[in-house]
């Protein structure tokens, strides 16, 4: 965190994402050093990005801060309807990403 501080040149970053879950051992662990940054006021958001349901399950055992943000891929090819209910159930700000695609390759269209 404080690298990233470093190379933007501001003494604060607004959002920085847990980006894919990656290995569940060294996951809780990234997170408590996200939301440490975030109590020392060095981020002002934490979020992640590409969890799914069983992740962000698993992320609240351990968690002091649920997260802000959940960015996914999200689309009308890519609906994931049951993880947009849950993170608005708990109050987790859905972030959309859509690779840029030509329009000629989608099936319908």
């Amino acid at each position: 965190v404080k690298e990233s501080i470093k190379r933007v040149g501001f003494p604060t970053i607004d959002l920085m994402l847990l980006h894919a879950p990656g290995q569940a051992e060294g996951r809780a662990d990234a997170w408590r050093a996200l939301e440490d940054a975030q109590q020392q006021g060095l981020l002002r958001s934490i979020g992640v990005s590409n969890f799914g349901i069983p992740h962000l399950e698993k992320l609240a055992q351990s968690s002091r801060i649920t997260p802000a943000v959940n960015q996914i891929e999200l689309h009308p090819w890519l609906q994931w309807r049951k993880e947009v209910e849950y993170c608005n159930s708990k109050g987790i700000i859905l972030e959309v990403c859509h690779p840029l695609k030509p329009i000629a390759a989608c099936t319908d269209g």
